[in-house]
């Protein structure tokens, strides 16, 4: 008969290899897998920013980054967002000179183009490009918050 592995001193099969993996659920350092929902507003200079991107840069293991649209209200959402800490960066887009519209071989109406940028745009100063230099931070928590995002000249 085959016997379960055991660890030295353990008397449940391959506890001991199970440790590790528990030490660094426990740990939670950087963010981490039990997503959560982040909403909020981005102002400038005391006005909702009206287009634009935030991101969520995770401190720790594998630092994944996670981006959310500001609508026209300043408003953007993460609907799941790592738990842990994170830098942040806000950006800002000059509108790209359209080229002709794609129309349609049939009706001959314009394809919208689903990659255009939309909204005004509102130049804000460089810092904030940059989660290491934006001075933006947030430790995201389980379940639903909301983090308003207030930028500065």
């Amino acid at each position: 008969m085959i016997q379960p592995a055991r660890s030295p001193g353990s008397s449940h099969p391959a506890i001991g290899h199970l440790w590790p993996a528990v030490l660094a659920l426990l740990a939670g350092v950087g963010c981490g897998a039990q997503p959560s929902r982040v909403t909020g507003k981005v102002t400038f200079d005391g006005q909702p920013l009206p287009a634009g991107r935030v991101t969520f840069l995770c401190d720790g293991q594998g630092r994944p980054a996670i981006t959310a649209a500001i609508t026209e209200s300043g408003a953007y959402e993460i609907a799941r967002a790592p738990v842990g800490r994170a830098r942040l960066s806000v950006q800002t887009f000059k509108p790209r000179s359209k080229p002709a519209p794609i129309l349609h071989p049939v009706t001959g109406d314009p394809i919208p183009d689903e990659f255009d940028e939309t909204g005004p745009y509102v130049a804000i100063p460089d810092r904030y490009r940059s989660p290491q230099d934006s001075g933006l931070e947030y430790t995201i928590v389980p379940g639903p918050q909301t983090f308003d995002i207030v930028l500065d000249k």
